[in-house]
């Protein structure tokens, strides 16, 4: 099996929200592949939730049959980021390959002034 590793600076578990969707494997997944390559709002984790659903339900087999599990008129979802997506990874909603998480410490970052010398 073909496994990748996404790093995330946060543990999930420490919000309502995304612990219901970490502990969610399809709406986990789609978050974890998603996410990194897109700009999403607060309803993002709702939306992979409600698709995660879809997907159980309707167990993809193909990009095409994962494609379809996706809302259509969404700004999320854009068609041809949706078919992209779905031929690049219907291999983690079908078995053949898992992403996994690692919760990796984040520093404290300082901002630079204006005023430094």
């Amino acid at each position: 099996m073909i496994t990748r590793t996404v790093k995330i600076a946060f543990n999930p578990h420490d919000s309502v929200t995304l612990r219901n969707l970490f502990e969610d494997p399809e709406a986990r997944t789609l978050w974890l592949l998603w996410r990194g390559n897109h700009l999403v709002s607060d309803d993002f984790g709702n939306l992979c939730l409600f698709v995660a659903a879809r997907i159980r339900g309707e167990k993809p087999e193909t990009a095409d049959e994962l494609r379809k599990c996706f809302p259509t008129m969404h700004h999320y979802w854009t068609p041809s980021d949706v078919k992209a997506f779905s031929e690049e990874n219907i291999g983690y909603f079908t078995g053949e390959k898992q992403v996994l998480y690692e919760v990796i410490a984040q520093e404290p970052q300082k901002c630079p002034t204006t005023d430094s010398k």
